[in-house]
């Protein structure tokens, strides 16, 4: 993980919010209101010395829970390379194998997709079709403090996820909340990766198969299936991610796809899988059982995935 010094931890604070913060544990912690909601007990916390953030309301944790350069890329809506310049100056990042310019990649401009024209980004402001949208996310333990950062939005009845690369719009998923119905855009979906733009590459990334699963863990991605496609495993490898834990499905194609994984992915990444207990599904167990149990169930089951994993999991499918 690159982390900033408590000085400049402390410096970034300063410049972006002056003197109106507070401090705890001598120093070690300062509390700031959450600009990223409607705050104004200073519930926003960062430990300068170990770089991390959190907002203990259940609302928003999720949302900012995670390292300090997390928080700066959400809060000022720019790229990992771009916040970690602006809290600590020039940093070697070839050393840290994160070859991504800041606004395009290696095979050219990213190319942008149109957002259905109906589309309306989630604000504070509610009416009851946004309001019933909300009431649903919430119901599957999405925090509106999340849907304001990841920029998700509705169509009438319908949730809208966009998929971002560079701050731009690359792809989106359309689902209805009445049933299980998608809408995408006509491009191939195995190109893209949902939340690659909003991941700390120098953490651990947790891959999953769907978006909802993928937004029950603070540094989560989604993939579209079981399976990554050479284009998903090149963007992970140009993003500088290093340490990538599986955590597909607990069925048939969520064990196969983990195999699969570990043969495409092997010499490219330190690789790890996790499967839960029973129920195969990370957001159904946050919706059983609280949004905090997935990450503890992840954390509990993880092992290394390396060939002697792969052949048990390959007899065991």
């Amino acid at each position: 993980m690159i982390k900033p010094s408590p000085s400049q931890v402390k410096s970034w604070i300063k410049q972006h919010f002056g003197n109106d913060f507070k401090t705890a544990k001598n120093g070690a912690e300062i509390r700031i209101n959450n600009p990223l909601s409607i705050d104004n007990g200073y519930h926003l916390w960062i430990n300068i010395k170990k770089s991390m953030v959190n907002d203990f309301r259940p609302n928003y944790k999720s949302s900012v829970r995670g390292t300090f350069i997390s928080f700066v890329m959400k809060y000022r809506s720019i790229g990992f390379k771009e916040a970690v310049r602006e809290v600590m100056g020039d940093v070697d990042f070839k050393s840290q194998e994160i070859f991504y310019e800041d606004s395009e990649s290696p095979s050219g401009p990213v190319q942008e997709v149109v957002l259905p024209d109906d589309f309306h980004k989630f604000t504070y402001d509610d009416n009851l079709i946004s309001s019933t949208v909300k009431r649903y996310l919430n119901n599957r333990c999405i925090s509106n403090g999340k849907m304001y950062v990841l920029g998700v939005g509705y169509c009438g009845t319908n949730v809208v996820f966009p998929y971002y690369e560079f701050r731009k719009v690359v792809y989106w998923q359309q689902r209805s909340i009445i049933d299980k119905r998608f809408l995408f855009p006509e491009a191939p979906k195995t190109k893209f990766i949902y939340g690659i733009d909003s991941i700390d590459p120098t953490d651990p990334v947790i891959a999953t198969e769907s978006i909802f699963n993928s937004l029950m863990f603070d540094n989560g991605i989604a993939i579209g299936g079981s399976d990554f496609s050479n284009d998903q495993k090149q963007k992970l490898k140009r993003q500088g991610v290093k340490k990538l834990i599986l955590a597909f499905d607990n069925d048939g194609a969520g064990r196969a796809g983990v195999v699969k994984s570990y043969e495409k992915l092997n010499p490219y990444f330190d690789l790890y899988y996790s499967l839960t207990d029973g129920e195969p599904d990370w957001n159904d167990i946050a919706i059983q059982d609280g949004p905090e149990e997935p990450l503890r169930m992840l954390k509990r089951n993880v092992k290394k995935l390396d060939f002697k994993a792969s052949i048990k999991l390959k007899r065991g499918i």
